[in-house]
């Protein structure tokens, strides 16, 4: 897979930890097969935006996942811990553009290594 990603699933290392833990049940996870190049490109293309290299490289070895987990107590499962990563087809773009009030600046109008948003996000 991109980057050898694809040979580790996605939670092991969680899952073996919360297993092995007193009290812990019902450890479930759930992997969604990978995304492919494709559906990436017409995501990208519905949304008006291009995703980081290695959010492309993540979702192509992993489209997302569920881990849960549950903790008994006094004989009664309780719904504990829950770890959901949106696959592609659930990720949405939200408010790209800089804000405009000079006074109160938003974490939008933040730049990195003098990049600005737009062109970070290439709309």
């Amino acid at each position: 897979g991109p980057s050898g990603i694809s040979e580790v699933l996605l939670f092991s290392g969680l899952q073996e930890h919360l297993t092995g833990q007193p009290g812990v049940c019902n450890v479930k996870v759930i992997h969604n097969d990978p995304a492919t190049q494709q559906q990436i490109s017409l995501w990208e293309k519905a949304m008006g935006c291009t995703l980081p290299f290695d959010l492309q490289q993540f979702y192509m070895s992993h489209d997302g996942g569920l881990l849960s987990w549950q903790y008994m107590y006094n004989k009664c499962s309780i719904h504990l811990g829950r770890v959901n990563i949106n696959s592609l087809s659930e990720l949405s773009v939200f408010n790209t553009l800089k804000t405009v009030d000079t006074t109160h600046p938003s974490l939008l109008d933040l730049t990195e290594s003098g990049v600005s948003q737009s062109e970070m996000w290439s709309p």
